[in-house]
């Protein structure tokens, strides 16, 4: 993803992994209370800014109703909420990337614009698997240093 109002500082890269003993799966993720604390700190200390983040785990459940209860719960971010909570009281819009599902997805919550990626190695889940597929982006500026998702390429890969 490249746009010239996409600065490093513009950025904010979350760690999902759930400590080694904090669960029986690495599926399970959590974003910890010091990272949330500062997350925060950097929405609230620059607002008016856009803000793209990148997270593993997926922070809004999906209204797809064919999920069943291990993908609702078994590959959860545990303060999911706490998360999105935090992004969605910043002054400027987010876009948060994830992955995690392997699914094709894309949504809003409020101000947050969320996209879910695939895989690259094993497509996404309902839909064709027999090959890998990901997301391009075209990224715009709204006004006041915001960014929204201007279009969604889906590419295959053979």
């Amino acid at each position: 993803i490249v746009h010239r109002d996409i600065k490093p500082d513009n950025i904010i890269l979350l760690d999902s992994n759930a400590r080694r003993d904090f669960s029986l799966t690495n599926a399970i993720g959590v974003v910890g209370r010091s990272q949330l604390r500062a997350l925060k700190a950097v929405l609230h200390s620059r607002p008016l800014r856009a803000w793209m983040v990148l997270i593993h785990h997926h922070i809004v459940e999906y209204p797809i109703r064919s999920l069943g209860l291990q993908e609702r719960i078994g590959v959860a971010l545990v303060n999911a909420p706490d998360v999105l909570k935090a992004l969605a009281r910043s002054a400027s819009p987010v876009l948060v990337l994830h992955g995690h599902r392997h699914r094709a997805w894309i949504g809003r919550r409020g101000d947050v614009e969320v996209c879910s990626a695939p895989s690259v190695l094993f497509g996404a889940k309902g839909q064709d698997t027999s090959s890998g597929s990901f997301h391009v982006y075209d990224l715009a500026a709204r006004g006041e240093g915001g960014l929204r998702l201007a279009a969604s390429e889906h590419v295959s890969v053979a």
